[in-house]
């Protein structure tokens, strides 16, 4: 969905996106329905656009490998405005107010684009179906979140474990 900016009036416009096309189901696993609502705002030369997504995404644990559900409300709200056409190429400092701006080259929005980059921006970085999972045994590969995995592991590996070895030789 591109919508220009002389499309949208100075009270603004709000949209339910229904159409589930731009999410990004190629990097990212969902379950269940997925809501998106925009507002956009035209003030002078920039567009406020404001949102949120609702959306579950389904993920295997960085730790125990078992496939869990994350429920996500996501809210956004950024600046676009166009980019100064004489600017281009030179090195630009970005100040914290421009941290939440996105510049175009031609006056349209790409909704779904900035609803793609909003869930792509959201996906945790390390991926755990509890903060105290267990994770697998690197002995024998139980999951440890079931129990105790009987494979006799009495010692702590470690990397060093073989130089133990070494001395008693």
């Amino acid at each position: 969905m591109r919508i220009s900016f002389a499309e949208i009036p100075p009270e603004g416009i709000s949209r339910d996106i229904t159409d589930v096309s731009w999410f990004p189901a190629h990097e990212v696993n969902r379950r269940g329905p997925l809501t998106a609502t925009v507002f956009l705002q035209r003030k002078g030369a920039r567009v406020l656009v404001e949102g949120s997504i609702a959306v579950t995404f389904q993920f295997d644990c960085d730790r125990c490998l078992g496939r869990f559900e994350m429920p996500s409300e996501l809210d956004f709200k950024l600046d676009v405005e166009l980019a100064d056409p004489d600017g281009m190429g030179r090195e630009h400092t970005c100040s914290h107010g421009e941290m939440d701006t996105m510049f175009v080259d031609e006056p349209i929005i790409d909704v779904h684009g900035i609803l793609q980059q909003q869930v792509l921006l959201s996906i945790p970085e390390k991926k755990l179906c509890a903060e105290e999972c267990r994770g697998l045994c690197m002995r024998c590969g139980a999951d440890l979140n079931q129990g105790a995995c009987g494979c006799g592991r009495q010692e702590k590996i470690t990397p060093f474990s073989v130089l133990k070895d070494l001395a008693k030789s």
